[in-house]
């Protein structure tokens, strides 16, 4: 979990809080996504689910021949949280899986999550 700015407020892995930043700023334009994907942790992932505030894909690692290596492939999920009267800006929730996660699983769990944690902050 992180803001935009780069303030992490939850992060089990090693990614900088830099390179968190750099994956949202191209959220908001569907073309430069989808071509340029997003690297995280030194993996590129291929966004190929667009769906605001949701976004999905995945990786394959690679061989130096570009055939696929044997092993599990590693998705990818990210979901903008609303939160209001908090003073929290443009929060992120950002979740690495692998097989036998499947996508159709991780980005439910995601949007379950994200539900959860809209619907527990007060809105008065």
């Amino acid at each position: 979990m992180f803001e935009a700015n780069g303030t992490t407020l939850y992060n089990p892995s090693a990614v900088h809080s830099t390179r968190l930043t750099a994956l949202v700023k191209d959220l908001d334009d569907r073309d430069q996504l989808i071509q340029n994907g997003m690297m995280v942790d030194g993996s590129h992932f291929h966004i190929h689910q667009c769906h605001p505030p949701l976004w999905w894909g995945r990786v394959v690692a690679k061989e130096k021949d570009s055939t696929p290596k044997e092993g599990p492939q590693t998705g990818i999920a990210l979901t903008r949280v609303s939160l209001d009267n908090v003073e929290i800006l443009d929060l992120y929730v950002l979740i690495l899986f692998t097989l036998p996660t499947t996508s159709a699983f991780a980005v439910n769990r995601l949007q379950a999550f994200k539900k959860m944690m809209e619907s527990s902050v007060d809105r008065s």
